[in-house]
């Protein structure tokens, strides 16, 4: 292919990644999940306090849930748009959509560099724009999902500075390093990942053990708080303070439990991860509606035949920079292997892999004498459909199942929207379930984000008066309610005089 040719194509491309990704974007979820509510809810208190919800300074893993937590990388990036833009939806969202269409450029430009060809680097790049894993966790906000593109961007960086520039090399460390505060799981990815590569590259020679040495001191200075957090969590021991960063102690760390080395009976759990694991990768569907479509998968299922094509084509040739990809690959299948219940976005690191792979097992099959117009006739038709399908699946409906699925807001968001809008200034919520986290962390992000001067309690029985506004779960709807005006929204009404 012609230069002039492939950059038109590439330029083309990246527009259709980037109409994907913004149209209808921020609000195309009109409601929101609890884990970007409380994401926005810490972002919102460290940007005014440079504390979480819970009065904690400048955490390096957040408590969020009393029984768990979340990373805090997507906190303090989100903290910084609102200060720039205010507390709004826009903010919350925003990190992600911007990381995702970044990436774009960035998958180009890796594999343009491991492969030495930018027209496979082309066809990778046309496969990461209609990927519908890469399309859904760029429109709404959740902690684990920077991981994937955090990853990427290192890895790039560390093939650039193997292939050209030693400084890059030791900024590649850097974002390994913060890579490790965008997700829990990463703590079992990304030491292995460069341990491996530290190995390979000082035995090819690559990098010499001086620059090695620099690496793992700029690696382990950015991630000392981190890799801190839990050893103290392991060893149970008390709150760290680093000046007026807080490394702390959890009662429970959640990720502890799910991972293999803290099992009974390992060789049950690994057999059940290794089956669950070929579910996911041949279906792509882990039943959570906001991480896929059945049917469609994360990067079509057909894809996975392509990349089946790209690994044995890879390891039938000897090249030092597919190690990268190979290291990558095998770092994202242990982690499988020793996590329980992995689905979509708990084993996100992968997508990038697999994608890399099937673009270039297309590119070899579509290279085949004889077979390569009609090969590149059928691929070609193929993926339009899948991706037309997906479009068509994806807001003709499926956009109202995730609004409507556990851990969304089911509607509250639009009817506290609603109900801000009406000449009343009180506000009430009334349900058995009131005292749930999730539906007290869904109200405090709507009070909190949405500046109205409306007084907000909640409702429990009490004789209902005409001066307020109640919203109510549609299963708790009574009798007396039937003379007041009722407005649906999924699970919640709005009902007022």
């Amino acid at each position: 292919m012609k230069d002039r040719t492939r950059k038109i194509l590439f330029w083309i491309i990246i527009l259709i990644g980037i109409v994907v990704r913004v149209i209808g974007w921020p609000n195309s979820f009109e409601e929101v999940n609890c884990d970007e509510v409380m994401t926005a809810l810490n972002a919102k208190e460290i940007s005014e306090t440079g504390k979480d919800i819970y009065g904690t300074s400048f955490p390096v893993y957040l408590e969020s849930w009393g029984y768990s937590g979340q990373s805090v990388m997507l906190a303090y990036i989100t903290a910084i748009f609102i200060k720039l833009f205010g507390a709004n939806i826009f903010s919350v969202r925003l990190p992600l959509l911007l990381i995702s269409i970044i990436s774009l450029f960035v998958i180009y430009d890796l594999c343009k560099r491991i492969f030495k060809n930018k027209d496979v680097a082309l066809i990778i790049l046309a496969l990461s724009v209609i990927c519908p894993w890469h399309i859904m966790q760029s429109r709404w906000s959740m902690d684990c999902n920077l991981f994937p593109h955090f990853m990427l961007i290192a890895v790039d960086l560390l093939v650039i500075g193997i292939q050209k520039n030693k400084n890059v090399l030791y900024l590649s460390m850097i974002v390994f390093a913060l890579s490790m505060y965008t997700y829990g799981l990463s703590i079992y990815v990304v030491p292995f990942f460069l341990l491996i590569m530290a190995i390979y590259l000082v035995r090819k020679k690559q990098v010499s053990v001086k620059e090695l040495l620099i690496c793992i001191l700029i690696y382990l200075l950015i991630s000392a708080p981190i890799i801190l957090m839990y050893i103290v969590n392991f060893l149970g021991l008390d709150d760290i303070k680093l000046g007026p960063i807080t490394i702390q102690h959890f009662e429970y760390m959640q990720r502890t439990g799910e991972m293999l080395i803290f099992k009974d009976n390992k060789i049950d759990s690994l057999i059940l991860n290794l089956e669950r694991l070929i579910k996911l990768l041949f279906v792509q569907y882990d039943k959570l509606p906001w991480n896929s479509i059945y049917g469609i998968g994360t990067i079509y299922t057909i894809s996975m035949l392509f990349a089946i094509v790209g690994l044995y084509f890879m390891c039938t040739k000897k090249d030092n920079d597919y190690m990268v990809l190979f290291t990558w690959l095998i770092a994202s299948v242990i982690l499988a292997l020793n996590i329980d219940y992995a689905n979509v976005n708990k084993l996100n690191i992968i997508w990038y892999p697999l994608l890399i792979l099937a673009g270039y097992g297309i590119y070899v099959l579509v290279n085949t004498p004889k077979l390569k117009k009609i090969l590149s006739i059928i691929v070609i038709i193929a993926y339009t459909v899948l991706f037309a399908g997906f479009n068509y699946k994806y807001y003709a409906g499926h956009i109202n199942v995730i609004e409507n699925s556990l851990t969304w807001s089911n509607g509250l968001n639009r009817a506290l929207k609603y109900a801000t809008n009406l000449d009343k200034s009180k506000i009430k919520l009334y349900g058995e379930d009131i005292e749930n986290t999730t539906t007290n962390v869904y109200v405090g992000y709507n009070v909190e984000f949405y500046k109205d001067n409306k007084e907000y309690s909640v409702y429990n029985m009490e004789p209902m008066d005409d001066e307020s506004i109640y919203i109510i779960r549609k299963e708790n709807m009574k009798e007396e309610f039937k003379d007041y005006n009722c407005k649906e929204f999924l699970q919640y009404v709005v009902v007022y005089k």
